[in-house]
Order: structure tokens, then C-alpha cells, then sequence
């Protein structure tokens, strides 16, 4: 009998940089000619057609929303550099960061720009750093969008809770992390399609915030509210990210990526629930909210993964957890997991099972089991 302990993948998200702009551009010898983007035309009582409000969006203000709606629009069409009349930067700033957070399908950005202009004019320029060149992002785009439509049209007919379901747990098992750019801080890797929801879909390798945009790309292509929360791992304060997502009327914290862990080597890969609609105070266990981000308070705990599989336990009760191993292991599972209502059922469920081997008197054909706990340790894991 051997204890096992998964080790969970390295994980690096960089914030998206503001890259302070330059004024190298000549200014023009008289007033430019009305820009492509004009707070005077957003601020009018018409919500201009397309560049839906979304989550961020909404916290605006009225006329920064309604440019946020028109910036929407010119991003949406690959416009290289929106300009400005009558708007400083730090209204553009809050603009910019709220369609990065409500738009993952915009892939091609990185989260930089340079900006500059004109006092005299009341112009402003701004230009998106680009992860791809901008003549290759129409076909990207046709490959990403062919995915999500294949994934979603697998997923008609299914409730809220399943969708969110189906589109983790295809992430997870169709995803691989990637360590390498993980493990760089550079501005090479902030380029990487790894980064994307590009990157997680198509190319099928991803950091922590390729994960997050996909899932939150297929959850809002499919009609829920979800956003990507950012923050960083408790235990070591390396960066994070992952979703929030509300399902029948209440939110949920999911985490694909801790989802997704590295076995060690010789272990099996698994497909893990640990972190599928948690509560704020599950998730605080193991994880860091950035400030200024202020995400939904997340109590319900209807969706949770072992609930709704009915391998939920607020204490620990022999006889019926027993019946749960006898009905698992007689269907030939080999990995399955029991979550407790508090680490300490989940350790009274350990020593009754292994010190006092009451597990081989409802698995009675076993003679060997390996097991472990989550890291907040109220989830028993068992590999056969």
C-alpha cells in the first residue's frame, strides 16, 4: 500500500503590461481629421450596432461604455490603431482593460499598447501589440472559431451545469500545460499563443491564462456569464488565473488548470474536479485574488462536481462511504475521489480505510490501493 501525493503543474500568468507610449509620430501640422473612434459620437443615446456590454464593460460609465462598445467593434475588425478626440488615457486605459477581460476571443492581443498625442488637439493615439502578424489572425480566427463550433454544437441540449462540465473537462483532457513558457518571464513568451485561447483550442498547449479564455470563450459562446479572475497560487505567490461562472442563477469558481495536473513520474494522467464550481471560501484556501478585480461572492454550493455526482460527504459515515467503493470498484474504476464537508471527516475517512484497512472489506477482490488528499484536504483520492 503506497501513499501518492499528485504534484500540480507549475503556473505563471503574467498581468497584462501597459507599455507607456511614445510620441515619436510628427504631429500633424493642423487638426487631424475626425479619427475612426469619437467620444462625441459615443456619447450618444444610441448604443452603436455589435460590441456587446459584457461583465467589465457594465462597471464603466456610461460614455466609456459606449466607447468600449465602438472599440469592440475595431478591434473586432483588426484595426491596427484606434484614435481618439476628447478622452484622456486613464478613461482609455479602463477601456482597454475591460474588453481584454470580457473578450477572449480576441487572441491576438497581448495586452499591450503604445499610445501618445496631442494636447493642443485633444487627439490620442493608441496602438495594440499584436501576438501574430496582423494578415495571419483571419485564418486563426476561422481555425479557433471551427473549434468552438464543433465543441458547441457536441454540447446542444445539455443544461448550464453540463455544458460547463463538457467544455472543462474537454479542455483539460485535450490540453497540455505548458511548462516551458510557464517558466519564462520574457517578452518572447508574452507572445506565446500559449497564452490564448488560440493556443489552448487549436495548438492544444496552454498556460494557466490560455486555459481561463477558452473556457470562458465556450461558456459565454454558449450563453453563460463567465469572466477570467486573475491572482496567483497561495502556497508559493506565483501569478494565476481561471474562471468565474454563473450557473442557474449563482456563481462559481472552476479552475481548468489545477484541474489538469502533472503526475509524477509513472502515475497516470488524471482528470481531476477538485476545483469545478467551489466557493470563495474553498478557493481561498489555495488561492490569491488580485485587488481591484472585485468578482462575484461566490456561497452556493448546488453545482459542486461532488455533489452533483453524489460522492459528497459531510462526514464520514463507514457503511455508506463503503457502499460508494463497493458500487466503483465492482464498475472497474481504477481512479475515484470522496469529498468531505472538512479535512478533519477527510482524515477520520483515512484512518478508518488504510490504518484499520476497512477499504479491502468493501473492495474485497483488491489486495493493494494507493490514495491521497487535495491540498486543502478535504478530498480523498483513490488509484487502483
Amino acid at each position: 500500500m503506497t501513499a501518492t501525493r499528485r504534484r500540480i503543474a507549475s503556473l505563471l500568468c503574467l498581468s497584462a503590461l501597459l507599455l507607456t507610449g511614445c510620441t515619436s509620430k510628427v504631429p500633424p501640422e493642423e487638426e487631424p481629421p475626425l479619427p475612426p473612434i469619437d467620444l462625441r459620437d459615443a456619447v450618444g443615446e444610441a448604443m452603436p450596432p455589435g460590441g456587446d456590454i459584457r461583465r467589465a464593460g457594465a462597471r464603466l460609465s456610461g460614455a466609456e461604455q459606449r466607447l468600449y462598445s465602438l472599440v469592440v467593434q475595431k478591434l473586432d475588425a483588426l484595426t491596427e490603431e484606434l484614435s481618439f478626440h476628447g478622452v484622456d488615457i486613464e478613461s482609455v486605459d479602463r477601456i482597454w482593460n475591460a474588453v481584454l477581460a470580457d473578450y477572449p476571443e480576441f487572441f491576438w492581443l497581448t495586452g499591450a499598447y503604445q499610445y501618445g498625442g496631442w494636447d493642443s488637439t485633444s487627439y490620442l493615439w493608441l496602438e495594440p501589440t499584436y501576438n501574430t502578424p496582423a494578415d495571419q489572425i483571419p485564418e486563426q480566427r476561422l481555425q479557433a472559431e471551427a473549434v468552438c463550433d464543433g465543441i458547441l454544437s457536441r454540447a446542444e441540449g445539455m443544461s448550464e451545469y453540463e455544458r460547463a462540465l463538457f467544455f472543462h473537462d474537454f479542455i483539460v483532457e485535450n490540453t497540455s500545460f505548458d511548462s516551458e513558457t510557464s517558466k519564462n518571464d520574457n517578452s518572447t513568451t508574452q507572445l506565446s499563443a500559449s497564452r490564448t485561447a488560440y493556443g489552448c483550442l487549436v495548438e492544444h498547449l496552454a498556460v494557466c491564462s490560455g486555459y481561463a479564455k477558452a473556457f470562458q470563450w465556450l461558456a459565454q459562446r454558449s450563453g453563460m456569464e463567465c469572466l477570467s479572475v486573475f491572482g496567483a497560487d497561495k502556497e508559493d505567490n506565483v501569478g494565476h488565473v481561471w474562471n468565474c461562472i454563473r450557473l442557474d442563477g449563482n456563481f462559481y469558481y472552476i479552475d481548468p488548470t489545477w484541474d489538469d495536473p502533472i503526475p509524477e513520474e509513472g502515475d497516470p494522467e488524471i482528470l481531476s474536479h477538485d476545483y469545478f464550481c467551489i466557493t470563495t471560501q474553498e478557493l481561498l484556501q489555495t488561492h490569491v485574488i488580485d485587488e481591484g478585480q472585485d468578482p462575484p461572492e461566490c456561497t452556493a454550493t448546488d453545482c459542486d462536481y461532488y455533489r452533483m455526482q453524489g460522492l459528497y460527504f459531510e462526514a464520514y459515515d463507514a457503511e455508506l462511504v463503503g457502499q460508494h467503493i463497493r458500487e466503483l470498484t465492482d464498475a472497474g474504476e481504477t481512479m475515484f475521489s470522496f469529498k468531505f464537508g472538512s479535512p478533519e471527516e477527510c482524515t477520520r475517512a483515512m484512518d478508518d480505510l488504510f490504518d484499520e484497512q476497512r477499504f479491502f472489506e468493501f473492495a474485497e477482490d483488491l489486495d493493494s490501493v494507493s490514495y491521497g488528499t487535495s491540498e486543502d484536504g478535504r478530498i480523498l483520492r483513490f488509484l487502483l
